[in-house]
């Protein structure tokens, strides 16, 4: 297990929590076999919503954090990455190059955006995909649901069997 971290430091704190969850996910996977299996998958849907939660988490600490050591001024709710590009551009352009990592996770084709969109996701439906079915008919792994494709399409291998392409 990880050490903890104070809780004053809530960048690391965060990043500390979404490796408990992490972790945990990786226990339930060991001994169940899969984070599909009937027996485990609440949990493991309840774990990947707080590594999510954890993880999103981290962009939000930055920013009050950027506004804190900056001066910025804003008040602790108005502290967002709008709020926080306004202010960096009032002090030149090479303060806001600061934000530049966050801004990108805006975009599609950043890691970081992806983890955004399946948190929002996991507010409203399920990440653990259900009908990954392999050759032999068994469940063998789960995957989060690519939130990239259509669910009714997904994707397909070279047999034009569906997958899931997020797979761990």
């Amino acid at each position: 297990m990880i050490a903890p971290v104070p809780l004053g430091d809530r960048v690391n704190f965060k990043l500390f929590a979404a490796r408990r969850h992490l972790e945990s996910l990786t226990e339930l996977e060991r001994t169940a076999g899969s984070l599909a299996a009937g027996e485990v998958r609440t949990q493991a849907e309840i774990e990947i919503d707080e590594l999510l939660y954890h993880l999103v988490g981290v962009r939000d600490a930055l920013l009050q954090e950027i506004n804190t050591e900056l001066n910025l001024g804003l008040a602790q709710r108005d502290v967002d990455l709008g709020a926080i590009n306004n202010r960096l551009n009032q002090m030149g352009t090479n303060a806001r190059n600061i934000t530049r990592p966050i801004d990108a996770m805006g975009n599609p084709q950043n890691p970081l955006w992806l983890v955004a969109e399946l948190h929002n996701r996991s507010e409203h439906r399920d990440l653990i995909g259900q009908e990954l079915v392999l050759g032999d008919g068994q469940l063998h792994r789960a995957c989060l649901i690519d939130l990239r494709t259509e669910p009714e399409q997904g994707m397909r291998n070279d047999r034009g069997e569906r997958y899931l392409a997020i797979d761990y």
